[in-house]
C-alpha cells in the first residue's frame, strides 16, 4: 500500500518537509517513489506548502492514502472540522464541592510537611544566629574589659 506523507529534511530547529509517495512499510527516511511537493512550517506567510495537484490526484487514483499530517495541510478548514472536530471543553468541577471532599487528614499532612520543612530551616537559622550572638557577646565582653584598663 502506498502512502503520501511528509519526509523531514533540514537542520536542527529548522524543519523542512517533502511531500512524498512512499510504500507504507518503509521507514520515514527511506527511499521514496516520487516527491510531489514540499512544506516549510517556518515561512512567515502563506503559502507554506506547494503541492503538484495533478500528481497528487494521480497517486490517489492509484490507491495511495494520504497521512493525517498531509490531509491537515491540504484540506480546507471546513473539511478539517468535519474530520477532526474540536474536543468539547472539560467540565469544571464546582470549587465548593471539591474543597469539601478533601479530607482533613490530607490537609493536615500537607500542612505538616510544609511546617517540617520550615522548622528544619528555622532551626538551622536559629543555631547560626545563636552562635553569631555568642560571638558578638564575647566580643562585647572583651571590649568592656579593654575599656576598664
Amino acid at each position: 500500500m502506498l502512502r503520501i506523507r511528509l519526509m523531514r529534511f533540514g537542520k536542527k530547529h529548522q524543519p523542512f518537509y517533502r511531500i512524498v509517495v512512499i510504500p507504507s512499510h518503509r521507514k520515514a527516511t527511506g527511499a521514496y517513489i516520487e516527491a510531489i511537493g514540499w512544506y516549510n512550517p517556518l515561512l512567515p506567510k502563506k503559502p507554506k506548502y506547494k503541492l503538484n495537484k495533478k500528481r497528487y490526484d494521480y497517486w490517489i487514483k492509484q490507491g495511495a492514502k494520504p497521512s493525517e499530517a498531509v490531509l491537515k495541510l491540504i484540506l480546507p478548514v471546513e473539511e478539517k472540522k468535519k474530520l477532526w472536530p474540536d474536543k468539547p471543553p472539560k467540565k469544571k468541577a464546582k470549587q465548593g464541592d471539591q474543597g469539601a471532599d478533601k479530607s482533613q487528614s490530607d490537609q493536615q499532612a500537607e500542612g505538616s510537611q510544609g511546617s517540617n520543612q520550615d522548622n528544619g530551616k528555622s532551626q538551622a537559622d536559629d543555631q547560626t544566629s545563636q552562635s553569631a550572638e555568642g560571638q558578638t557577646d564575647q566580643q562585647s565582653e572583651g571590649q568592656e574589659s579593654n575599656d576598664s584598663n
